[in-house]
């Protein structure tokens, strides 16, 4: 959970926990379809192995940082967490770890497993999309993984919500979900049956809860886009270097660990550079006898503005929500936003604002999406056990989704450096109005 401890400081748990709570999750996963003749008949004991070792191993190749690095606007595309999995797994050349570290991985899982690293690597991290009998098989055993109603989501949202101390992601009957698992309608993912309706509803509602209050607080998206605009930043400092810069972080990402990749941003980026300006927001540098020493700090943005499709607020707040949100036109050049806000803020309070002190948070669309679920009902329909979608029958679920979708998902915000939050003092009730004339002078202006 990458910057998660700022708002809940107690969320400093590992990805080894969680990676050995998956593994628990699908041993239990199994053990549950295993009473299903259907399984039983359909799968060996090679298939439950291979299950067990995804689970185990799939987040093996997640980078630090991940959701901060995902939402860089000038870093490009980074190698998926999944395909650097896959690579690992299958032998295939990458510079998460050594040759002899990998072979001795696939090793392990050749001799003391008796399974091939091919076929765990497959479920972990590769859905097929054909209808054939064995493509099907495949991606029942991958839905225990990565699916709607996956291992991986039953651990995360208890463990976070356990560390975080928010108690809304333990707030559903994980005994009576796992006790209703089945099969939809084509045995190529999970389904619940219908006595686990109510606890696929809680489940669902729990991950959204944990979303809003955990996932998307405010300080969480804060803290996060500030390293990504520090990485930003530091790309765009010197654009006829960007292709190896951006290069440069890149290796950072596959090479660093959740506790050195921010010190090692520190030795990279110059302390007097927008970058390590921001960076040094998050992360104190002292010089000491001994050497440099580098603490986490906590020198936050602050949020100043929040913006939605209703427009609460002032007669500018739906206009800036509109231009901004994606598809509105005026966001194709995120940092060019940032650099015209300061520009106007700098005019309101009458000194002077730098680009990098603000940051507009713009969240990914694919963040708003919410998975469907399968139910089959038996006991009403007998003969044909009738499969229908959790939407369709469930009027909680349908506005869980529309509440997610539509309204709380979809939030733009604006933060500020903690010395611009001080100059807006007695401000704020302008502040929209040169927001709103800095963004409308970008519309329509196209990413350099």
């Amino acid at each position: 959970m990458d910057q998660v401890t700022h708002a809940y400081p107690g969320a400093t748990h590992t990805r080894r926990e969680h990676s050995l709570g998956v593994y628990y999750y699908t041993s239990r996963y199994l053990r549950r379809l295993l009473q299903e003749p259907y399984f039983v008949f359909h799968f060996s004991v090679a298939d439950i192995k291979a299950t067990l070792l995804a689970g185990l191993l799939h987040d093996i190749a997640h980078y630090p940082m991940a959701h901060s690095i995902e939402e860089s606007e000038e870093l490009g595309t980074v190698i998926s967490h999944e395909e650097l999995g896959a690579n690992l797994l299958l032998g295939n050349p990458q510079e998460l770890c050594s040759k002899a570290d990998q072979d001795e991985l696939r090793g392990l899982i050749k001799d003391e497993w008796e399974i091939s690293p091919d076929q765990v690597a497959d479920i972990a991290y590769k859905p097929r999309h054909s209808s054939s009998y064995n493509d099907r098989r495949h991606n029942l055993l991958h839905s225990i993984i990565d699916g709607p109603l996956d291992a991986d989501k039953m651990h995360y949202l208890q463990a976070d919500s356990l560390h975080s101390g928010n108690p809304v992601g333990t707030d559903f009957d994980s005994e009576q979900l796992l006790d209703s698992l089945s099969f939809n309608k084509e045995f190529d993912g999970l389904a619940i049956s219908d006595k686990g309706l109510a606890a696929v509803e809680s489940f669902l509602y729990a991950r959204y809860r944990m979303h809003i209050d955990v996932y998307w607080h405010h300080t969480v998206r804060g803290a996060r886009k500030m390293i990504s605009r520090a990485i930003d930043r530091y790309i765009r400092e010197d654009m006829s270097d960007a292709d190896r810069r951006r290069g440069t972080i890149k290796s950072l990402v596959t090479l660093s660990t959740d506790n050195d990749f921010l010190e090692r941003l520190v030795a990279l980026f110059k302390p007097e550079s927008d970058a390590g300006k921001l960076i040094q927001h998050l992360v104190s540098v002292q010089e000491a006898d001994s050497g440099r020493i580098i603490r986490p700090i906590r020198k936050l943005f602050k949020r100043i503005r929040t913006y939605d499709r209703e427009g609460r607020g002032d007669r500018f707040s739906k206009t800036i929500f509109q231009l901004l949100y994606p598809g509105g036109g005026a966001a194709r050049d995120v940092l060019l936003c940032e650099q015209n806000v300061a520009i106007e803020i700098s005019d309101l309070v009458k000194t002077r604002v730098e680009p990098w002190e603000i940051i507009i948070d713009i969240p990914l669309s694919k963040e708003c999406m919410v998975d469907d679920v399968c139910v089959r009902y038996m006991k009403i329909y007998p003969a044909i056990h009738a499969h229908k979608s959790l939407q369709h029958c469930s009027a909680v679920a349908r506005e869980i989704g529309n509440d997610f979708t539509l309204r709380n998902s979809q939030k733009v915000r604006v933060y500020c450096s903690p010395r611009v939050r001080k100059l807006i003092y007695g401000y704020e009730d302008r502040l929209n109005e040169y927001i709103n004339k800095a963004i409308s002078k970008q519309k329509g202006v196209t990413k350099t």
